[in-house]
């Protein structure tokens, strides 16, 4: 099995760390946190449904794109916290999104490839709210150690991996066109992210855990 493979198979089974400490710590979740859960329940559906599709050889680029809507919405309620905080303002980013990721699905990249312009999109939207958080923990200082807060380390995780994504999501198509192979090597790098976004998730259901007990 070559290097890209084991990684991506580690990509795949690093969402079960998160949901064996959320499993083990049910009865401390928070309603707060359920969007993670479900986040973390449908990565885990998610690549069992893509690896399916690998096996079979066929294209699974709906799944990918369909996944990444579904993570941008609950990363997206992850960041604004509380019910009250989806003001107006963040109603009306929300359908505009989705309008321009069905747009875009069905009129202009199509379902059967990487849909790089509305997930790109999505990086920048999610890379600010991310910002915008880590900004307002350190004004406010809600706890003296900001890193025992959960949320500290969801936004690190959203961060990390959008911030770090974007340049690939936004160049993917273009890099590999015409390139044998090439697609694989560049998608190690999403990977390696995916890992470290699953990581910081547990870490943060972990914190989450500690604080309740």
């Amino acid at each position: 099995m070559q290097l890209p493979l084991y990684i991506a198979h580690a990509s795949s089974s690093s969402v079960l760390i998160p949901l064996v400490i959320a499993l083990l710590s049910r009865k401390h979740i928070t309603r707060d946190l359920l969007p993670l859960i479900i986040l973390l329940l449908i990565a885990l559906m998610s690549d069992v449904v893509s690896l399916v599709f690998f096996q079979l050889g066929m294209n699974s680029y709906l799944i990918v794109n369909l996944f990444l809507l579904f993570q941008f919405f609950l990363c997206f309620l992850l960041l604004l916290g509380q019910p009250r905080a989806i003001t107006t303002g963040y109603r009306a980013i929300a359908i505009g999104y989705t309008l321009l990721f069905f747009i875009n699905l069905f009129f202009v990249q199509g379902m059967w490839k990487f849909n790089s312009y509305s997930n790109s999109l999505a990086c920048l939207i999610l890379m600010g709210l991310a910002l915008r958080y880590l900004y307002s923990l350190l004004r406010d200082l809600p706890e003296l150690f900001i890193h025992q807060l959960p949320y500290f380390w969801i936004a690190a995780a959203v961060l990390t991996y959008y911030a770090g994504n974007l340049l690939l999501f936004l160049t993917n198509n273009y890099l590999t066109l015409g390139l044998e192979g090439s697609h694989q090597i560049m998608w190690v790098l999403h990977n390696l992210l995916n890992i470290s976004k699953n990581m910081l998730f547990a870490i943060a259901l972990w914190m989450n855990y500690r604080n309740k007990r």
